[in-house]
This record gives structure tokens, C-alpha cells and sequence, in this order.
């Protein structure tokens, strides 16, 4: 998997530090990049809840370890070794690459398109909430362009000239319809902490994405911090129950 979340490195002074938890890692973390770009809201969040999770870093083609016939599939086994690890695990992904629903930010998107992906996508979760607590992430919006172009041609004095950012596709109408298709499964949570993100794609002048559809740490940690204000991720008696296993 690859990480995106490195690429502005400059604003790093942003994110205030904290002390880490000394507790176990309890949940594991899956998905594509797009469960990479959350690892500055996850480790807030769980700081003030309680909790840590570790993401588990994979191959593509294992970013759904379901084959076609709904089963696990066996060339994903090491993966799915690491899953069995942990009692509960937060999936994120690119829903809509997966789906192949375009316009898309990439250049030959059907190189990352997943046949059935839906109904794959609810054997998965499904498999792993009969022995798991299972949380699955809203996706980010993707954007017409990259925030940092903007800072880059600001700097020359050339930003003026740039049209200005729009949203890229219907992301909320491809979150609304996996959330509906994992939607009655026990054990499963749907969490959308991408509603605290401003619309602008910047905070005070920094840009929260690092390129159209990654979030940068300092607007990952924003999103963790505002979600924080809001909502629980984890119950406190679920934080409770998990560290008594």
C-alpha cells in the first residue's frame, strides 16, 4: 500500500504532538491508500479514546482478498493471517477506482477496477463481522484538481489564473450506496468522518488534500480532531471490552 500522506511535508509543525498510549494494538487497520491517508485522524482519535491500530500494508490485489466466487481468496493467505490477528478492523478504500464510477483522478482507471466489487466487498465484511467488530469509512471526496497546484503557482503569483477547485464526481451518492450495501450486517459500524472537512479544501491557507482524492496528515489530523468534537468512535465500554480480551 502506498502511504500519500508524506508529500507536504513542510506543514508537519501544524499537527500538534502528543504522548502516545501505552496500550496494545487492538484493531487493524485495511484497505488501499485511502485507509493509509487516515492515520493521522486514527492516531487522535485514539489517543482520546483509548485505542491504537496498526494498518496492514498489502499487495493491490489483495486489497479485496475476495475472489469471484465470494470466498477467501488464497493468494491473499499471509494478509488474512494478519486480519485473524485482531478483534476489530476499520476497512477504507477508493470505493469509487474500485467501482470503476468515473470521472476518476487517474489516467487508465480501469487498471485498478474490481469485477462485482460490491457484493465482494459485502463477503468481506460480512466473513469478518461474524468473529469481528467491523468499522467501514466513508470515502474522502476527490477534487478537479490538486490543492497544492495552488500553492505552488501562488508562490509565483500565478494562482490568480487557476480555475477554482470543484468536486470531482458524486463521492456522497457512492458512500450513501455502500453504506446501503453493508447496511444490517451485525457487527457492522458505518463511520463518515469526512463531513468535518470544509468544503474549501484549505484551512487557513494550507490545503488538507496533497493531491485529488489523498488527504495530507495535517487534514487528516483536522478531520480527527473535528470528528473528535462531535463523535465517539469507540464507546467507552467497547474501548473497555476490547482491552479485557
Amino acid at each position: 500500500m502506498v502511504k500519500r500522506t508524506e508529500q507536504f511535508k513542510h506543514i508537519e509543525g501544524v499537527i500538534k504532538s502528543s504522548t502516545q498510549i501505552d496500550v496494545p494494538v487492538k484493531i487493524g487497520v485495511v484497505g488501499d491508500s485511502h485507509a493509509g491517508h487516515l492515520s493521522e485522524f486514527l492516531s487522535y482519535v485514539g489517543r482520546r479514546e483509548g485505542w491504537k491500530t496498526t494498518l496492514i500494508e498489502t499487495h493491490y490485489d489483495c486489497h479485496l482478498p475476495i475472489d469471484t466466487q465470494y470466498q477467501l481468496d488464497k493468494k491473499c493467505e499471509k494478509y488474512i493471517k494478519q486480519l485473524d490477528e485482531y478483534p476489530v478492523i476499520f476497512i477504507s478504500m477508493f470505493y469509487s477506482l474500485k467501482r470503476g464510477i468515473e470521472p476518476l483522478p487517474r489516467v487508465t482507471p480501469r487498471e485498478f477496477f474490481v469485477e462485482d466489487f460490491d457484493n465482494r466487498f459485502k463477503a468481506f465484511v460480512s466473513h469478518y463481522a461474524k468473529t469481528k467488530k467491523v468499522y467501514v469509512f466513508a470515502d474522502v471526496k476527490m477534487t478537479s484538481r490538486s490543492p497544492l497546484r495552488s500553492v505552488y503557482l501562488d508562490n509565483l503569483g500565478l494562482g490568480k489564473y487557476l480555475v477554482p477547485i470543484q468536486e470531482m464526481g458524486d463521492t456522497t451518492k457512492t458512500n450513501e450506496e455502500l453504506r446501503q450495501v453493508i447496511d444490517g450486517i451485525p457487527n457492522v459500524k458505518w463511520v463518515d468522518p469526512t463531513k468535518y472537512l470544509p468544503s474549501s479544501y484549505f484551512i487557513d491557507g494550507i490545503p488538507i488534500y496533497s493531491d485529488q482524492d489523498h488527504l495530507t496528515n495535517f487534514g487528516s489530523y483536522y478531520m480527527g480532531v473535528e470528528f473528535h468534537k462531535h463523535e465517539q468512535l469507540l464507546q467507552p465500554e467497547e474501548v473497555k471490552q476490547l482491552y479485557e480480551k
